[in-house]
């Protein structure tokens, strides 16, 4: 008698009743076949605490994992303070404050709408410098086009000058007006970030910005690009390779004039997909030059399946905090012509020598680093870095030429530790046998459906249309690695008319909540800290009544940090590059009370 069974959300014709399980032996623990699943959650608790807030805000509003946020928040940072900032965390020994960032993700996990709330401030940033500057820019511009059609003028005068003494002198003209032309600098139009970019125009966009750039974008083109998109297929990634050290960048090219780049300062900050990087590891330039070793990677664990539908916006003032203190930061250097540089306190130093006297062992050959030693070895650096922008971060309304603390070298150091872990996962998986990406989708049809046993031929009929599973062979081979990692074992042939099926039983252990629970956004102190923020008092602030001109009481917004003795009131009294707004009361930087 034939019957439709659910599976998987499909209605599936199966034949007769299903047969009952035969006595099993005993089965061993499965194996994980995620390894983001495992993985320690950014720990946020050691971020300034404008940019906590926000990002465990952003988190739960947008139901992502707070390392997506967290880890975009620092290639912000490095995004409006690198080139301006760099630290000396040992005499001698000088890192800038730019960085590689990468989270990965897969598609439908909101990377987009995550990037676009962290990136809004330096878009606005970015734009009003470009009101600023567009008339100035156009002025020299019109200058430029009248001294060069001057100099043709007198050019031409020359050439046709049959008075010896005259051309004499309409030549000395032309010298002296070419002279002057060379001296007639047109700025560019300032940037901070860029999206898709080819390597040529990165360093011209380098070149024409003071070495300082950002390549930030919720997509994995710009790997595409740096293996050859347009230029046949051949790589070209010197331009990040020297952007990411700093080191100098020399670009001459046919018809166009030089570039230097004397200390470039590139960021990058991408949310890509696992493809991505497992497809790009197979650029060989890209693992051989080192350029993988120069990110810092985040793989959170999907939660998608697990959302709440009905989440509210992140708190209206803290997102206000949020792009009001990262705009002042982004304005507080641009006074400065040369870095500034920033040095460990006592306390840094105390806890970040041991610390790096702890990892080098690591990175030996037969040490559990020996197979990253390229990336390991930029570790130290790497901490260092980040430790220079938490410090500035924290401290840019209370003195950023202070040393940096103990606290924040600690913070620093936490999150290298984090870093460590994902780095492990995410060499990995770019060099995972692609075999487990067809058992993770396997397992998962076998937990959402609980197919306490089930056969080849089911597994295909409901997997059979995803891209994954062409053919039946695909699915053998993620059927294989499930054996593997004993999530499902076969079972003995069944002895029937015509073909004979290949049954499977999935191991009892995979269908208990530990291995399916919803995956938390964030964890510990910081779980008790973001519910905290979004619960009773969402804004962070107090509500004091006040009196309205009808008499009726309404609340009256007002914060609850008392401002420190002697501390502004305003980010607005740190910065004095970008002009006030005209209109008298306003703020267009907005305050932090």
């Amino acid at each position: 008698m034939t019957e439709l069974r659910h599976i998987a959300g499909t209605r599936l014709p199966v034949v007769g009743p299903e047969p009952e399980p035969a006595p099993s032996a005993a089965w061993e623990p499965p194996l994980s076949l995620d390894r983001s699943a495992d993985l320690p959650v950014f720990p946020v608790g050691g971020l300034p605490e404008w940019l906590r807030s926000f990002v465990l805000a952003l988190a739960e509003a947008t139901q992502t994992p707070v390392d997506m946020a967290a880890m975009f928040s620092l290639a912000a940072l490095a995004t409006v303070v690198a080139g301006h900032v760099q630290i000396e965390p040992v005499a001698g020994w000088c890192e800038g404050l730019n960085l590689f960032i990468t989270v990965a993700m897969e598609p439908g996990s909101r990377k987009s709408a995550v990037h676009r709330e962290i990136i809004a401030p330096i878009v606005a940033y970015e734009q009003l410098l470009l009101e600023q500057t567009q008339p100035d820019i156009a002025e020299q511009a019109t200058i430029r086009r009248i001294a060069e059609a001057q100099l043709n003028k007198i050019e031409k005068a020359a050439a046709a000058a049959t008075d010896p003494s005259q051309r004499l002198t309409l030549e000395e003209q032309a010298r002296t007006c070419a002279s002057a032309l060379d001296r007639l600098h047109v700025a560019a139009a300032p940037r901070l970030f860029t999206t898709d970019v080819t390597p040529e125009k990165l360093a011209s966009l380098l070149h024409e910005n003071q070495g300082r750039m950002s390549v930030l974008s919720a997509e994995g083109g710009v790997f595409d690009i740096m293996a050859g998109r347009y230029s046949g297929a051949i790589p070209n990634i010197d331009v990040y390779l020297q952007g990411h050290a700093g080191d100098p960048i020399r670009v001459d090219r046919r018809g166009r004039p030089t570039e230097f780049i004397n200390r470039p300062a590139l960021t990058i900050g991408l949310a890509v997909q696992p493809y991505v990087l497992a497809k790009a590891a197979r650029v060989g330039d890209f693992g051989g030059r080192g350029l993988f070793d120069r990110f810092l990677y985040g793989i959170p664990p999907s939660t998608v399946g697990y959302r709440k539908t009905d989440s509210s916006p992140a708190p209206g003032a803290i997102r206000q905090r949020y792009d009001t203190s990262l705009r002042a930061l982004a304005a507080m250097f641009e006074r400065f012509a040369e870095p500034v540089t920033i040095h460990l306190g006592i306390d840094a130093s105390a806890l970040f020598s041991p610390w790096r006297a702890a990892i080098e062992p690591r990175r030996r050959p037969d040490a559990d680093l020996g197979h990253i030693q390229g990336w390991a070895s930029k570790l130290d650096g790497h901490v260092a870095r980040i430790a220079g922008l938490l410090h500035v971060a924290e401290t840019m309304t209370t003195g950023w030429d202070v040393p940096v603390s103990g606290a924040t070298m600690s913070a620093a150091l936490d999150i290298g530790n984090y870093l460590i872990v994902h780095a492990l996962a995410a060499f990995a998986d770019m060099g995972t046998d692609p075999r487990l990406d067809a058992a993770r989708r396997i397992g998962l049809w076998v937990v959402a459906g609980r197919h306490v046993t089930f056969t080849k031929r089911e597994a295909f009929r409901a997997l059979r249309g995803q891209a994954m599973f062409p053919t039946v062979e695909r699915l053998t081979a993620g059927l294989d690695a499930l054996d593997d990692h004993g999530w499902v074992r076969p079972l003995a042939t069944e002895r029937r008319p015509g073909r004979p099926q290949s049954r499977y039983e999935a191991n009892p252990a995979i269908f208990v909540e530990a291995w399916t629970k919803r995956p938390e956004l964030v964890s510990g102190a910081a779980q008790n800290e973001v519910l905290s923020i979004l619960s009773v008092n969402p804004d962070g602030l107090e509500v004091a009544e006040a009196e309205t001109d009808s008499g009726n009481r309404e609340p009256e917004v007002t914060t609850s940090t008392p401002v420190a003795p002697g501390e502004p009131a305003e980010l607005g009294d740190w910065y004095a590059a970008p002009p006030q707004p005209d209109a008298p009361g306003s703020d267009e930087w907005g305050t932090i009370e």
